[in-house]
């Protein structure tokens, strides 16, 4: 777990909130420290691995019927994936988060997964929209990535080159900027 923590150290503090191992077939989740006070369950449980249903229950109901699917379809294929949802903290409060899943191959062919959990704030439902559609974006492109090169990846480059613009324009914008 702590190669994986030492991945997502770009990130700024204030928006980490920890990492995760999921194991699909087994029904069981993993997480560092920072995961398990966030989801309000007890460390030394985390990290021998809880049942999913222990994080999923604090999801927010409309989040949970929204990725909980996505979420075992991934799996099923063995694709990364990245989602935002709202999660009730151990002070009965809703915070946006974004999740990001990879696959690993596992020795004895059982499905797991890596990732992390980011704090990704309020954010304005225009550009939340851009944002998720980024991250589609990218994953479509890791997804590529075992092909050989085609139009279709430079197709993806080209859009994800055009929304990075209006990204930053938007933000630009925000600050009153030119």
């Amino acid at each position: 777990m702590l190669d994986l923590v030492r991945q997502f150290r770009f990130l700024p503090d204030q928006a980490f909130v920890g990492t995760w191992k999921w194991e699909p077939d087994r029904g069981l989740f993993y997480t560092d420290e920072g995961l398990s006070r966030f989801f309000d369950v007890p460390y030394e449980a985390a990290l021998k691995g809880l049942p999913t249903t222990e994080f999923t229950r604090h999801l927010h109901p409309d989040d949970r019927a929204r990725v909980s699917p996505r979420f075992r379809s991934a799996a099923e294929r063995g694709l990364p994936f990245s989602e935002s949802y709202r999660v009730m903290t151990r002070h009965n409060s809703f915070r946006h988060v974004r999740s990001y899943g990879r696959p690993l191959g596992a020795p004895d062919g059982e499905r797991q997964y890596v990732g992390a959990i980011i704090d990704i704030g309020q954010i304005p439902d225009d550009r939340g929209a851009l944002i998720v559609a980024i991250d589609h974006l990218m994953m479509a492109r890791e997804s590529l990535k075992t092909q050989p090169p085609s139009m279709l990846e430079r197709l993806i480059e080209a859009v994800l080159l055009e929304a990075g613009h209006e990204l930053a324009k938007q933000r630009t914008d925000d600050r009153g900027g030119h």
